[in-house]
């Protein structure tokens, strides 16, 4: 016997069981191409449904430009334009001032029909009436306005009139504001629409919209999809107006509060600087003094201290102005997240002061990123989703966060402030030697210089703000207007089906391929190379078993051994097939003079007994006086086969109840016996590794020239691990598709540490274009 270290790899090191085989792949699609078809027509006909019956859509696209005097952060322009057009607050005045709650229901009108075909203006208030309405029309252009509560299946009648009365005029009624086109004559008689919920209608609006920027956000693209073209280009017009003019009003209006309160300031600033020149006038006609060095120095750098304070003193109040004004928008909004909330929060952090106050920088970098991530968050979600709570209550806590740094901060001005005071303190300390006259002088004139100083700038702010309203520091202006688009976006519907075929047949391609790639079977004698490094000693075709799955094991097994295929000498592909097998195991140099050997399988259904047949046949067809035994001792099949009794078999001669003789069958095969596997016995393995059964191979050795054990599968027992450390060789059978070649690996580790040599492995149930190289020749 040969050690099986060195037998049961085939050759070479291990190769990676990853690889990418490319004919296999192409095998494993053609093997599956039924599966690619069922797919790609599954795929195919519901999108050619769809795309057939899919309503046209129109596109129209406006462009805003803009042009900043002083604008430099263009991501944070980018940023507050964008949410200030996907608010809440400025898409519901859209969704109200266009009317875009309307929705025109031609299945019931009967007749598909636009809605400026019946309206030529249509606007609601911020809450109308939800719910279904119908206009009637009537003759001489009388109209009646109906809506339609769940429980009046009648409707409830509004209000009636004529339209030319409501041409020019407007109609209100139920939150719904409308006149009507002076033609109305190619209307159904009655003409049923819809009116959505606001927040449905915002909903729409913020799925149809997309906006884009370009060029270092000085341009700004809007563009809209819907199935009414007019209504389309109307809309994305009529958006960028309503942008425009929100944007010129917000300016103006947070300009005007700024300009008043400078103004209160300039006015106050004035009379203390007549105060001040009239108090230094009035000195100097009294008195004339020079002032010595020490009294000048002393005396400037009191006045830089004092430069100081006042110009904390001011920071100081215009920081409590701003806290004051911010604690009374925290009142008003409940401390709830709002619009008018965050704007108040976005001033405070802009105020001068905190220029070189690092925690408020970093709270007001921490407070953009999460008004970011809200405004993108409710592109996907509304106000009310558990996302945007949460990012509000973040918000509101840096909003905290940030009030309380502000009012630390102002602890910190009143802290430089008294320290300040204390200086010019120490400072008066020094001169109160120095003759108050001098001291008098230096005071009045340095007072007169700062408060000159002050209202010189307190005056060029105003002027600057007047100028800003009547010069924008930033224009806005409708660069493109958007026209009513022709044609569909999606008018080449061929096209689209013809894309929508394509992908469906790379999605069947890419389902077959992964099951590829998932089937650990073995396929073809590549694997068997590859995978179980064993030598293939021959690939038997695929036969033919229909019909036979809802019979017993007997009568399955009867059915099977009909078609035993080489008993005849026919020169058939599977009997070539087999006499083939027969030659790789007499005649191979590498395993010398072959006279016993077992055949098994990983599994059953493998068809181990079936080939065992045969190759004993073939055996016997070429004079040589064969032995088969049944060694499957638990589900033996051999006597079904060839139509001989099970007992007294194999079990019978190994318990010593008969004699070699006795369990010895002949068949109607010239030169083939056959030993059948005998009655059952509790301990099989038990008795196939006994002296008797030494004593069965010295006896059958003396009366055949070959002798064969059909074993039971692999994973059933270890029988056939026992039978091949006592025969010259073993044979395992796979089945092509079926057999799992992970437990196949498993299974032959049973023999690494046992005396059997593995002969090689047989490809049982392979397709007609792996198997035997002569079977093409039948079928030429």
């Amino acid at each position: 016997m040969v050690d099986q270290n060195d037998q049961l790899y085939f050759d070479g090191e291990e190769e990676e069981d990853g690889g990418f085989d490319f004919n296999k792949l192409v095998n494993g699609i053609k093997k599956r191409k039924w599966l690619v078809i069922i797919i790609t027509l599954l795929v195919t006909i519901p999108w050619m449904i769809y795309v057939k019956l899919e309503a046209p859509i129109y596109e129209a696209e406006t462009v805003l430009r803009f042009k900043d005097y002083a604008a430099e952060n263009y991501s944070y322009i980018q940023r507050t334009r964008w949410t200030e057009l996907s608010s809440q607050r400025f898409l519901r005045k859209v969704v109200q001032e266009l009317g875009l709650s309307l929705r025109i229901n031609n299945k019931e009108s009967k007749k598909n029909i636009n809605r400026h075909q019946i309206f030529k203006e249509f606007s609601t208030t911020s809450e109308p009436k939800a719910g279904d309405y119908a206009l009637k029309f009537g003759d001489y252009g009388a109209f009646e306005l109906r809506y339609f509560p769940a429980d009046i299946k009648e409707g409830v009648v509004l209000d009636s009139g004529y339209v030319s009365d409501y041409t020019y005029n407007s109609f209100s009624m139920n939150g719904l504001k409308f006149t009507f086109v002076e033609n109305i004559d190619s209307l159904p008689p009655e003409v049923h629409f819809t009116i959505q919920k606001m927040k449905s209608a915002i909903e729409t609006l913020q799925s149809q919209l997309l906006v884009t920027f370009r060029e270092d956000a000085t341009l700004l693209n809007l563009r809209l999809s819907g199935s009414d073209p007019i209504l389309v280009a109307k809309t994305v017009n009529s958006l960028a107006e309503i942008y425009k003019r929100e944007s010129i009003d917000i300016k103006e209006s947070d300009t005007s509060k700024k300009l008043r309160i400078l103004k209160q300031q300039l006015e106050l600033a004035e009379e203390k600087l007549n105060r001040s020149a009239g108090a230094l006038k009035e000195f100097e006609r009294t008195h004339f003094l020079g002032l010595d060095s020490e009294v000048g120095s002393q005396t400037q750098e009191r006045e830089t201290v004092r430069t100081q304070i006042d110009a904390l003193e001011m920071e100081k109040e215009r920081l409590i102005s701003m806290i004051d004004r911010l604690n009374t928008e925290i009142q008003n909004s409940g401390r709830r997240y709002s619009t008018s909330l965050k704007l108040h929060f976005n001033s405070l952090l802009q105020m001068p002061t905190f220029d070189t106050n690092s925690e408020i920088r970093i709270l007001g970098n921490k407070l953009a990123e999460l008004e970011s991530k809200r405004e993108s968050q409710l592109n996907r979600v509304t106000e009310d989703h558990p996302t945007i709570k949460q990012l509000n209550d973040e918000i509101l806590s840096v909003y905290w966060q940030i009030e309380s740094a502000a009012k630390t901060h102002l602890d910190a001005l009143n802290l430089r402030i008294r320290q300040s005071q204390r200086r010019i303190s120490t400072i008066d300390q020094r001169l109160n030697s120095m003759p108050q006259e001098k001291l008098r002088q230096q005071e009045l004139e340095r007072e007169w210089q700062r408060d000159q100083e002050n209202f010189d700038k307190l005056k060029t702010e105003v002027q600057t703000l007047e100028m800003n309203l009547t010069v924008e520091t930033e224009n806005i202006e409708i660069f493109q207007k958007a026209e009513v688009p022709e044609l569909p976006v999606n008018a080449d519907k061929k096209k689209r089906a013809l894309i929508g075929f394509l992908v469906s047949i790379v999605l069947g391609l890419g389902v077959a391929i992964l099951l590829e790639f998932m089937d650990k079977s073995i396929q073809t004698t590549d694997d068997i190379k590859k995978f179980l490094k064993l030598k293939v000693l021959g690939t038997i075709p695929v036969i033919n078993f229909t019909g036979t799955d809802d019979f017993k094991d007997e009568e399955k097994i009867k059915k099977i051994d009909e078609q035993i295929v080489t008993h005849d000498y026919s020169p058939t592909p599977i009997g070539e097939a087999y006499r083939s097998l027969r030659t790789n195991l007499l005649f191979s140099k590498q395993n010398g003079k072959i006279h016993t050997l077992v055949i098994t399988s990983t599994a059953p259904g493998d068809g181990k007994s079936f080939t065992s047949s045969n190759i004993a046949i073939s055996m016997a067809q070429q004079r040589s006086n064969t032995l088969l035994v049944d060694a499957d001792l638990r589900r033996g099949v051999l006597h079904n086969t060839f139509g001989i009794s099970k007992e007294p078999g194999f079990t019978n001669f190994l318990t010593n109840s008969h004699t070699f003789s006795q369990v010895i069958r002949e068949t109607y095969i010239p030169n083939l016996s056959v030993v059948p596997c005998g009655s059952l016995i509790p301990n099989p393995s038990e008795v196939l590794g006994s002296l008797q059964m030494k004593r069965f191979l010295e006896q059958a050795k003396r009366r055949f020239e070959i002798i064969i054990f059909d074993s039971p599968p692999l994973n059933a027992a270890t029988d056939a691990v026992v039978i091949g450390t006592q025969v010259d060789g073993v044979v395992l059978v796979v089945r092509s598709g079926v057999t799992n070649r992970d437990v196949a690996k498993l299974k032959l580790e049973m023999f690494r540490n046992v005396p059997a040599k593995i002969l090689g492995v047989v490809l049982n149930g392979a397709e007609a274009n792996l198997a035997h190289d002569g079977y093409s020749y039948y079928h030429y």
